[in-house]
């Protein structure tokens, strides 16, 4: 799909309010049972709390959405918490409340998953024992849905979404109608003796613990370029929407278990006594239940939905992987959903799929990014003064008291419980960010033109030497000796490992090939007797390429230990400087002329060789260099096209500094962002039957393994993708990174397929 086309994937509003909301709306489900819990300690009497402190929730959530709204017109490229507390407070507060909202979106699928499950394993005994499968299962089937795209997901958990409001505002339209009618059935009973003393501290414990009510509200300041145009208007309007419906039902569901004396139970939710008490067990009271359960289950959309938009801003500023930057075939942040996936699930599982085990877990991040946030747009508003910025300062820092001192709550009270888990994951997450972000800059140094760059220009070309190993004489070593000819080399060798065998010399000379062919001992691994070799001959300070023949449809297997010797060799070689390993693959097209039983072995009529470019850099250049090196009849540079953005801003690259290459530019445009596809369509104008095409790939290579989980396998795919194309090479140019390394690499590995 386009990237053009995510306008028309982006959401109109209530299919938004679907998206974005389904954390917030779910935990209406059990924030009255969170603040009823804890008020019971102190006798029955200690339950008419329960309304005001709906009512101080429901304030703090009025603050609260006040100030997201402020934060949606003063940043509307999204990031909510992140960008406003790294905009004002600095990058360390920026990366802790981002931190602790990635925390939180991981433990709200977990938990609102295993909640769900446990409904259904509530109706169906007989499922108990399989309650993790169906975890995981669920988080699968919820990924796989975003993946399929923003708009698409958007349908297809509007229904329950929607199906749960229709079903609880019929809830609470129920019961105040029979308030209303005097048909409210008395309240129960209740009889239970205090077992703490009703305290300032209880009543904040039971404020904090209703404060789960408020989960989920900074998504939608997260996703504004989810929504149509206008996008900070509409994202505004949808969330104050959010909070209407959800404060609504917070406070409806207090009174109503106010009225009705309901108080929490071990084996029934309050909701589910509340709908019972009102419509008794028949069809009204299921659906209730069936709303309840399914919308516990999709409030995982929402985390699913934020959590990849959150790391794509960590990443474009360069603190997490930047593959969660890329967009997926459906122009959604696929790499981020699979990211999030994968860790929910781990976190179920390590916690059985209880969510009792995982609630003292939750809402410890989010209040914190709510307090980051609070603080941050205060400060904006004394720095800026802007017109209305005295109103907003006070919301501001009301806020961020209040939600300060719930965050401190929380962690007292749950600390034990398992909120200590959060509190040291969160400082050891950001620290991780900041050692990511450490490293791209290290590499970034090292990458960047530089003076002595610019200086020395487009290099003109040095001395060439090809080497083609001979085990003996077949079509893949022609093929190979033909490949050695096409990149015109200024000396050529053919080198046989293991010692002197006449047979294959005599074969050698018999043929009349233009090559030399020399044997060399064998007694050691096949590459420190090529480095040897090499040293002796002293080239190493020139451009050296040693081509590997190899079949073209070899089993896999053979394959496979091939590729292992042949990785073996590279290594053997990589620190002598400039010396590449070229695999060149047979392709058949029949037997070579022979003239007077002598092989008439010539050049490719034509040799084209185009250089892949991502980004204009160090690597780009000594990619350029080995390019012109080979001297093919024309040399390009093409750039695959997936982002407009990127593609702007890399033309811009090439015209400044351009001339360091001395190779023009081609774009390719990559609607559908299949890379493969389309070099594979570029590449495609220039077979003609008589051309031999080498495509050349910077690779940057790293001093510690660890150092590719932060990069992507784009150049491994490209060349997968031509591995079987006739006279199509691949060649793969690497740019050796690290702090024992000088910045130019001392040495290229170069695979052709």
């Amino acid at each position: 799909m386009p990237l053009a086309q995510a306008r028309h994937e982006r959401l109109r509003k209530t299919v938004a309010l679907a998206v974005f909301s389904s954390d917030a709306m779910s935990s209406v489900a059990y924030a009255t049972e969170e603040v009823l819990l804890i008020l019971v300690l102190a006798g029955a009497a200690a339950i008419s709390f329960s309304i005001p402190i709906a009512l101080a929730i429901t304030a703090l959530l009025v603050i609260v959405v006040i100030s997201y709204q402020q934060t949606i017109h003063a940043y509307p490229n999204g990031g909510g918490a992140y960008i406003v507390a790294k905009d004002n407070l600095g990058d360390v507060p920026g990366l802790v409340a981002a931190a602790a909202l990635l925390v939180d979106y991981v433990l709200t699928v977990s938990v609102s998953v295993a909640a769900g499950v446990a409904a259904v394993t509530s109706a169906v005994p007989a499922l108990q024992d399989h309650k993790i499968v169906l975890g995981v299962a669920c988080i699968a089937a919820i990924a796989f849905a975003n993946i399929r795209g923003v708009r698409e997901s958007g349908r297809i958990f509007a229904v329950p979404t929607y199906f749960f409001i229709v079903s609880f505002a019929g809830l609470l339209l129920g019961g105040a109608y029979r308030f209303v009618t005097g048909t409210m059935p008395p309240p129960t009973p209740v009889t239970m003796p205090p077992v703490e003393t009703l305290t300032w501290f209880l009543v904040l414990r039971a404020f904090s613990g209703g404060c789960v009510a408020m989960t989920g509200t900074e998504a939608i300041s997260n996703g504004i370029p989810a929504f149509r145009s206008p996008e900070s208007r509409n994202a505004a309007i949808t969330l104050g929407w959010m909070a209407v419906v959800l404060g609504t039902f917070f406070v409806g569901i207090t009174l109503l278990a106010n009225a009705l004396g309901v108080v929490p139970s071990e084996t029934e939710t309050v909701v589910s006594q509340i709908a019972r008490r009102l419509f008794g067990t028949g069809v009204l009271y299921y659906l209730i239940q069936a709303a309840t359960a399914l919308i516990l289950v999709l409030a995982a959309n929402t985390s699913f939905a934020d959590f990849p938009r959150l790391a794509s801003f960590h990443a474009g500023d360069a603190f997490m992987p930047r593959q969660l930057t890329k967009r997926g075939h459906r122009l959604v942040f696929s790499n981020g959903i699979v990211a999030l996936a994968a860790a929910a699930s781990l976190v179920l599982v390590a916690f059985s799929a209880s969510v009792t085990k995982m609630i003292p877990l939750y809402a410890l991040g989010v209040f914190t990014s709510f307090t980051l946030s609070q603080s941050g747009m205060a400060k904006r508003h004394l720095r800026l003064r802007e017109k209305g910025w005295k109103f907003g300062l006070f919301v501001n820092g009301l806020g961020a008291i209040a939600t300060l001192v719930v965050a401190i709550v929380i962690a007292i009270v749950k600390f034990a419980g398992g909120a200590w888990i959060v509190m040291v994951f969160v400082p050891i997450l950001v620290a991780i960010l900041v050692r990511v972000n450490k490293t791209y800059e290290g590499e970034d140094e090292q990458l960047v033109i530089g003076p002595e760059d610019r200086a020395n220009g487009a290099a003109s070309r040095t001395d060439h030497t090809a080497v083609v190993l001979v085990d003996e004489l077949d079509d893949d070593t022609l093929h190979a000796a033909q490949y050695a000819l096409t990149i015109r080399p200024t000396h050529a060798q053919a080198l046989h490992i293991g010692g002197r065998n006449p047979e294959l010399e005599a074969a050698w000379k018999d043929a009349g090939l233009r090559i030399p062919l020399l044997s060399i001992p064998g007694d050691e691994r096949p590459g420190l007797a090529i480095a040897r070799y090499l040293r002796k001959l002293g080239v190493t300070r020139d451009q050296v390429t040693v081509i590997l023949p190899a079949p073209a449809d070899e089993p896999f297997l053979a394959r496979l230990r091939r590729m292992h010797a042949w990785s073996g060799l590279a290594e053997s070689l990589r620190d002598l400087p400039n010396v590449g390993v070229v695999i060149v693959r047979a392709h058949g097209g029949g037997p070579h002329p022979a003239h007077h039983h002598q092989m008439q072995l010539s050049p490719r009529r034509r040799h084209v060789a185009l250089i892949l470019v991502e980004d204009l850099d160090r690597a780009v250049l000594k990619a350029c260099r080995y390019a012109r090196g080979i001297e093919a009849l024309e040399v390009r540079a093409v750039h695959a096209a997936s982002d407009p953005g990127r593609a702007k801003m890399l033309i811009d690259q090439w015209i400044a500094f351009g001339y360091l290459a001395g190779i023009p530019l081609d774009v390719e445009e990559c609607n559908d962002r299949n890379i493969e596809r389309s070099l594979r369509r570029y590449v495609s104008r220039f077979e003609d039957g008589t051309t031999e095409v080498t495509l050349i790939l910077p690779r940057r290579h790293f001093p510690k393994r660890r150092h590719l989980l932060l990069h992507d396998r784009t150049s491994r795919r490209i060349a997968g993708a031509f591995a079987e194309e006739a006279h199509e090479d691949v060649v793969v140019v690497p740019y050796h990174l690290g702090v024992d390394r000088a910045p130019e690499p001392s040495a290229e590995l170069v695979v052709t397929g």
